[in-house]
């Protein structure tokens, strides 16, 4: 069903990324898995399993240049993303007065500004 399409998914070592990314390596799409630390062990179990490619990548979405640089070295790659999970999100829940400023602003970089910079730079392909 999805033959020879590509899918990156962040966030992907575990949880909810972990298991989008199984269920479209079943669906038989090719998988480019993002985290913080590469997730190597789930591209290789993924790659084993469905028979699929897979591709592991590690990049800091709070940072812009990090982003802009795994897209351009995975689209030199494998030529276009073609579905894309923004899966990867920060939660830090404490009452505004004890909420650290640094972690409002990670958690924006991560749930708002790299999935629009993730869709930028994947939809020109």
């Amino acid at each position: 069903m999805l033959n020879g399409k590509w899918a990156l998914v962040t966030g992907a070592t575990a949880g909810l990324g972990e298991a989008v990314a199984e269920s479209l390596a079943g669906a038989g799409a090719n998988v480019v898995l993002h985290d913080l630390v590469e997730p190597r062990e789930t591209s290789d179990r993924l790659r084993a399993r469905h028979g699929i490619d897979a591709i592991s990548v590690a990049a800091d979405l709070t940072q812009r240049v990090a982003i802009e640089t795994m897209m351009s070295d995975l689209l030199g790659r494998i030529g276009a993303i073609d579905i894309l999970v923004n899966n990867a999100v920060v939660r830090h829940f404490a009452p505004v007065e004890q909420f650290p400023s640094e972690r409002w602003d990670e958690a924006l970089a991560v749930n708002l500004s790299a999935p629009f910079h993730l869709i930028r730079l994947a939809l020109p392909p």
